[in-house]
C-alpha cells in the first residue's frame, strides 16, 4: 500500500496549511507547486508539497 497518493483538494488544501485560495493560484500558475487538475478541480499532492517546499527554502 505504499503506492497510495497523498492528495487534498485545493480548498482543503489551503484550509490545512492556512494560505489564500488565490495565493496557492498564483504558485501554480509561478513556481512549478506540485498541483494538477482533474475534471476541472486542483488536487495538491502533500509528499511533492513537502519536497517542494523543502527545495524552496534553500
Amino acid at each position: 500500500m505504499d503506492d497510495i497518493r497523498k492528495q487534498l483538494k485545493l480548498n482543503n488544501f489551503c484550509d490545512e496549511y492556512d494560505m489564500s485560495r488565490n495565493t496557492v493560484l498564483e504558485l501554480i500558475a509561478s513556481r512549478h507547486f506540485p498541483a494538477y487538475k482533474i475534471g476541472g478541480r486542483w488536487y495538491v499532492d502533500i509528499d511533492e508539497f513537502m519536497d517542494w517546499r523543502k527545495n524552496i527554502t534553500k
